[in-house]
């Protein structure tokens, strides 16, 4: 699985109109795959301190701009869950986000980064794990960060999108084995992706056999569990 569609619908114009109403406070993002100043975005949520709630039960406090977009807001409110961020994407025109992996920000991780397009287009090339994975305004998708994948804006025009950090709960389970997926167990190498797992095991095997058979069975156990999830 490199992605998946979910059932969700938004409303493309009433996200576009909002979006453009707060779209001055959108601020440059720099990272090691995006060094060209030309993906802006902005944060829609913040983290309560120490894990706590507000008078709503909610783990975040929103934003001014967004306290200014009631249907940003009902878009948050859709997935029943504890949300860790919430946040505004613009790629503009010509810009890229080259090929590179997101760490503890996927399934393995209890988290479910959602992508809702708002300004998409067919020029729009977005590849995970190599597969173009071809996205509609007003969809919700979720992406396996995990694996490298990258972005690049051939269109003429800006591409804006939602993502949204989710907490892996009893809901999002419901929601993702309706889709067909299998919920992996936690265990104590969720954090390591598949290659570096199968990297240890071919390690293991220069070693001397005495003490390591336990350890070479659980990475081999645990291999076996991401091959067939990924199959």
């Amino acid at each position: 699985m490199n992605a998946i569609r979910f059932n969700f619908q938004f409303d493309v114009q009433k996200m576009a109109k909002e979006l453009q109403s707060i779209s001055s406070s959108f601020e440059t993002i720099y990272s090691r795959s995006t060094q060209d100043g030309k993906l802006l975005g902005i944060h829609l949520i913040n983290s309560l301190m120490g894990n706590g709630q507000n008078s709503n039960g909610q783990t975040y406090q929103a934003t001014p701009e967004l306290e200014q977009c009631p249907y940003l807001q009902s878009v948050l409110d859709t997935f029943k869950c504890n949300k860790f961020n919430y946040r505004v994407h613009n790629l503009t025109s010509g810009g890229k986000i080259t090929l590179h992996r997101d760490s503890g920000k996927s399934i393995p991780d209890r988290i479910v980064r959602i992508h809702i397009p708002v300004t998409t287009n067919n020029d729009i090339h977005f590849h995970v794990n190599g597969e173009r994975v071809q996205m509609q305004n007003g969809e919700c998708w979720l992406a396996d960060i995990s694996k490298p994948h990258e972005v690049e804006n051939r269109s003429s025009t800006d591409r804006m999108q939602l993502m949204i950090d989710c907490d892996l709960n009893e809901w999002w389970e419901k929601v993702l084995e309706d889709c067909g997926m299998q919920i992996p167990t936690t265990s104590k190498w969720s954090s390591m992706h598949l290659e570096d797992l199968q990297a240890m095991k071919k390690n293991l095997t220069l070693l001397p056999a005495a003490g390591n058979s336990d350890l070479a069975a659980e990475l081999a156990s645990e291999i076996e569990k991401r091959k067939a999830l990924q199959a």
